[in-house]
């Protein structure tokens, strides 16, 4: 009886479709679809996303970044606004509250990026500001800026691993996601970064071979919550 009802669970299991659960989930949460990044894989980037505690709609995210502002985390703040390409919104959460010295660095960094007055000397000061700062938030914002590529930001592995992961959601295309997902396992085993449930990473890549973030960890995250 157990070994039938085992086999039993198991055809169930085959029958689901994973691809209408993922919709499914993403239309019952009413998940915001601004993903920059070229995808066929929409609906799981937003459910994996939402895991990660940053797929906001633009009212959340604007909300978001005042209250982390209100508690003197600009940096964050204004990373946050970056990745979701909201430019103006990171420059304005540099410019808010107790605005330090770097802050202002920084914004003056990001007006360079926007205006494409990028040349040498903005460049070599980017590099010496990068230097002198230890915040993940805000070099990964500055790593960003230099070049204007999301790949060096992603670089900052002090950064928190959902905010990179953010980043490779929302910025990368799903090729580059697999490879990006694929790496960071392996480092996430190799360094036990319990941050990770990095085992469900390759599983989900074997079974489902999309270059995607594993669906698995969705589900391990909605079951956390």
């Amino acid at each position: 009886m157990i070994l039938k009802s085992t086999r039993i669970q198991k055809e169930k299991a085959a029958d689901v479709n994973i691809g209408q659960t993922v919709q499914s989930l993403v239309r019952s949460l009413q998940l915001p679809e601004s993903i920059p990044a070229s995808t066929a894989f929409l609906s799981h980037r937003q459910l994996c996303l939402y895991t990660c505690g940053l797929g906001l709609t633009r009212q959340q995210l604007e909300s978001t970044v005042q209250e982390l502002v209100n508690k003197a985390q600009n940096t964050k703040a204004a990373a946050l606004a970056l990745i979701h390409s909201n430019i103006s919104l990171s420059s304005d959460a540099l410019r808010s509250g107790k605005a330090s010295l770097v802050h202002r660095e920084l914004s003056l960094a990001l007006a360079g990026y926007v205006k494409g007055s990028k040349d040498d000397v903005w460049y070599e000061t980017v590099q010496e500001v990068a230097k002198e700062l230890d915040d993940p938030y805000a070099r990964a914002m500055l790593a960003f800026v230099s070049d204007g590529d999301w790949h060096d930001a992603l670089k900052e592995t002090a950064l928190p691993l959902r905010y990179r992961m953010s980043i490779a959601l929302l910025q990368l295309e799903d090729e580059e996601l697999g490879e990006y997902v694929q790496k960071t396992t392996e480092d996430c085993i190799r360094y036990g970064d319990i941050e990770a449930t990095a085992s469900l990473f390759n599983e989900y890549n074997s079974m489902f071979k999309q270059p995607n973030f594993p669906f698995a960890v969705a589900i391990e995250a909605l079951n956390r919550h």
